[in-house]
């Protein structure tokens, strides 16, 4: 089943069955029975019309105008293949362009209890320019031996300034809490759609991502984080980041459904179009129990990729998780 999200409509189409139904909801309803979908492979229903998702994919449509092609540059924490409690990461943007998404991956560690606790685009500091930066925490450190050596390594979507008007990064800050889990977005306004998500905690040797990604309707960003170690006694809270730029490529959302710990999922039109953003992880709700994301990032490290993939760690049952990433055209 394939379901469109077009001028606030739902269209499900069924393949084979030769027809489709529609039905209007916000984006949150939406989002939380794609949600549902997911997690519980059962009928809801978005305003007038139900219907069962089994591999996801979501589009939504936008005008037709390519992008430059994106530049993919990526960065390695320091120290190679070591043990390390928590490490960080970070890629830079060549000069005259901007971060427009990002990832981050560990490296090594078979036992895949290593996890992102930040991926956050960044603005030029100082000398620094736009970057993409990543955080990671080890679960198990000092007890999996020799099996804690790892690396972090950080990934960052670039392109073209000039191509960008009106291009700027949103961060909202989540009110303080003492729950174990918690769900916060970030919102792009004026017009202006979401090319990527970004997540980090108050916390990040505490607290680990869920899910970082864009809505279907791109107009805002979800993240959740989740703690390590319950019960939680001091107060945190969840920053969720938006990179947010013009409607002018015909950008589209896409998201796949897998079993996890590793899903991945490519542009709706093949090579033909490129990711601006790498996104996933679980559901919006605290049932996901103790897995976190171990890797997000473009499914290619040339110019211009058109697939994103996602990995869960191994700390609880695998179960479900979605890759979510944003499409467009690319200049020829």
């Amino acid at each position: 089943m394939i379901c469109i999200v077009q001028m606030g409509l739902l269209f499900t189409v069924v393949p084979g069955a030769g027809r489709s139904i529609s039905g209007s909801g916000s984006d949150l309803a939406l989002e939380v029975k794609m949600d549902a979908c997911r997690s519980l492979r059962r009928w809801v229903s978005v305003a007038t019309a139900a219907f069962v998702v089994a591999g996801l994919q979501v589009v939504t449509a936008g005008p037709a105008v390519a992008l430059p092609a994106t530049t993919v540059r990526t960065g390695f924490s320091e120290g190679g293949h070591s043990p390390g409690l928590t490490k960080w990461a970070e890629a830079l943007c060549p000069a005259g362009q901007v971060v427009v998404g990002g990832g981050g991956e560990v490296l090594g560690e078979p036992q895949r209890t290593t996890v992102l606790t930040a991926v956050e685009p960044h603005t030029p500091e100082g000398p620094k320019p736009y970057r993409f930066v990543v955080q990671a925490r080890a679960l198990a450190w000092k007890l999996n031996g020799p099996n804690e050596d790892w690396q972090l390594k950080a990934y960052a979507l670039c392109v073209p300034a000039a191509s960008m008007p009106g291009y700027r990064i949103e961060s909202y800050v989540s009110l303080p809490t003492t729950d174990r889990f918690m769900a916060h977005r970030a919102v792009c306004r004026n017009g202006l759609v979401a090319y990527s998500a970004g997540a980090t905690t108050s916390d990040t040797t505490a607290f680990g991502l869920q899910l970082v990604r864009t809505s279907e309707s791109l107009d805002i960003t979800r993240a959740t984080a989740r703690a390590f170690f319950t019960p939680v006694t001091k107060e945190w809270s969840l920053t969720a980041i938006a990179v947010c730029g013009p409607r002018k490529d015909g950008i589209v959302a896409a998201g796949q459904v897998g079993p996890g710990p590793l899903v991945g999922v490519s542009c709706p039109a093949g090579t033909t179009q490129q990711i601006h953003g790498a996104g996933g992880g679980l559901g919006l709700t605290d049932d996901g129990g103790t897995n976190w994301i171990r890797e997000l990032r473009p499914g290619q490290e040339a110019s211009a990729p058109s697939s994103t993939r996602v990995r869960m760690s191994l700390q609880g049952p695998p179960g479900e998780a979605v890759a979510h990433t944003t499409c467009a055209t690319k200049t020829p």
